[in-house]
């Protein structure tokens, strides 16, 4: 028991080296009516001869009726259970070609038995359906533990020889959903003691419908820790060779079309760069629809500095053409799924100086399959926006679910890397 408390932090900070039968996993097709999501922080503190260590990791958890979803860095892990049966599901966000899948009857066994140990007390209530269940995640309590109740606090406190665990009660994670709840376990070292402490920031839980991927046409690997990310095939700095891009009529349209020049009574005028947001296609359109208003605000705010920086540096405006693109699989193309992707995105403001540039292209487009478009600049993605040059080298990527700076920022940076705006006449 000594022991554990260091094993079992495992998973929040190695989970970066994770990552045949029949590859096509079924799910049930029961869906959860219920959803909740927290953002996890993790911190071990180990006091040991005066000195104190700490190691700080994060994960998200969303729970729903029959389903979770576990987020470690890259990894995803989804699991199911159903009468007959329960299934395991992870994957690395950066390889859309492979996935890891195992299926028992007991969805905490798998769990303890497919990940390094995982302490989690709202995951071990869900699995178990036991209000005082042992917090490490597929394991029983070592021994039947000493239970005090704070009804002031809601808090539970248990111990076990020198562990103590507090967690709140159960009551408390059901009610304000901004309440950030914190956990806690203690135990004694041989020269020191150690202290996990786990802090739940309620966040919006995704649609349950897009928890697991779609395994066809993925390899399945043997385990987890197989699973790792694929490098881009195209980098910032070479050539975009062939980039199908298609319109609502479904005509291709090139993207160089964003380069030709504006006509002016002072000479030709070009765009400094073209910028696509290449978003594969989704079915919760509600979040879809905040994620996309969310991010024209971002395009927006990034021009309005773009412009200021100009300003006040006495040099020429970049000029920025900015496309959204639809990523789609071909069987999975539909006419009202394009019609909503262009309601959520047709509001993406043009640059008055290239008014005909601007109206001699599409605003919103389409592409497919993935593996030939997104997977080629950010492989696994969801969503990414790259940035072009009018030599159609590519500049940058930035890609959504795990940038460490919003798109404003990135924006700024990528066009300042275009050697002073050298594409301005």
């Amino acid at each position: 028991m000594k022991h554990a408390l260091c094993f079992m932090l495992t998973v929040c900070f190695c989970y970066a080296s994770f990552g045949q039968d029949d590859d096509r996993v079924e799910i049930a097709e029961t869906r959860p009516q219920v959803a909740q999501a927290w953002a996890v922080t993790l911190k071990l503190e180990k006091e040991s001869n005066g000195q104190i260590q700490d190691r700080r990791g994060a994960m998200t958890l969303q729970l729903a009726t029959d389903t979770v979803l576990i987020e470690l860095g890259a990894i995803r892990v989804f699991g199911r259970r159903a009468p007959d049966g329960v299934v395991v599901v992870a994957w690395h966000t950066h390889d859309p070609s492979t996935y890891f899948t195992t299926t028992g009857h007991d969805l905490g066994l798998l769990l303890r038995q497919v990940l390094p140990p995982l302490w989690s007390g709202p995951l071990a209530r869900w699995l178990t359906d036991n209000d005082d269940a042992y917090p490490l995640v597929g394991h029983d309590w070592p021994a039947r533990p000493s239970v005090t109740a704070d009804e002031s606090n809601h808090l539970r406190s248990f111990t076990v020889g020198d562990l103590t665990v507090q967690t709140p009660a159960i009551d408390a994670w059901g009610g304000d959903h901004g309440q950030v709840l914190t956990e806690s376990v203690t135990t004694g070292q041989v020269d020191g003691t150690a202290r996990l402490r786990l802090t739940y920031q309620p966040i919006e839980p995704l649609d349950v419908d897009s928890w697991c991927i779609e395994t066809e046409g993925r390899s399945r690997v043997s385990q987890i820790r197989a699973l790792r990310a694929q490098p881009a095939q195209v980098q910032p700095g070479q050539q975009i060779e062939e980039f199908r891009l298609f319109d609502q009529d479904r005509a291709q349209v090139e993207f160089q079309r964003a380069f030709e020049p504006e006509r002016t009574p002072r000479g030709d005028r070009f765009a400094t760069a073209l910028m696509l947001v290449l978003e594969r296609s989704v079915t919760n359109t509600s979040q879809s629809a905040a994620r996309s208003k969310a991010i024209i605000e971002q395009i927006a705010q990034a021009r309005e500095q773009l412009a200021i920086q100009a300003a006040t540096h006495d040099r020429p405006r970049p000029l920025l053409v900015v496309r959204a693109v639809q990523v789609v699989q071909v069987s999975e193309f539909s006419q009202a799924g394009l019609d909503d992707f262009v309601g959520r995105w047709s509001q993406i403001k043009s640059d008055a100086l290239l008014e005909q540039t601007e109206l001699g292209m599409p605003k919103v487009l389409w592409t497919h399959p993935p593996r030939e478009t997104i997977d080629l600049f950010a492989p696994g993605a969801h969503r990414v926006a790259i940035l072009i040059d009018r030599s159609g080298q590519l500049v940058a990527v930035h890609r959504f679910d795990d940038a460490k700076n919003d798109l404003t920022q990135w924006v700024i940076e990528a066009v300042a890397a275009l050697d002073q705006f050298r594409f301005q006449p």
